[in-house]
């Protein structure tokens, strides 16, 4: 059997604080919407190319195509509408 390493962050702040550059991590699943503000609003003010590093898959409730383009445009691996 195989087993999986989790870290389980539940706001933008706590994301703030991982070293995500170390390459640790082998995908990123971020639900759009964390209690401290946007996952996307996050990563395009602060420039990150994160999701370029990491595939991230996007989970949201947000079902408009800008939102979904603007996803892809910053590197998102796929995105899923929950």
């Amino acid at each position: 059997l195989k087993s999986y390493d989790l870290t389980f962050v539940s706001a933008l702040a706590s994301l703030s604080t991982l070293d995500l550059s170390k390459g640790e991590f082998s995908v990123l699943i971020a639900d759009m919407r964390l209690p401290d503000g946007n996952f996307l609003d996050w990563i395009i003010a602060s420039s990150s190319r994160l999701m370029e590093e990491i595939p991230t898959i996007i989970v949201s409730s947000l079902e408009d195509v800008e939102t979904l383009r603007r996803s892809f445009e910053w590197g998102a691996t796929d995105y899923l509408v929950k």
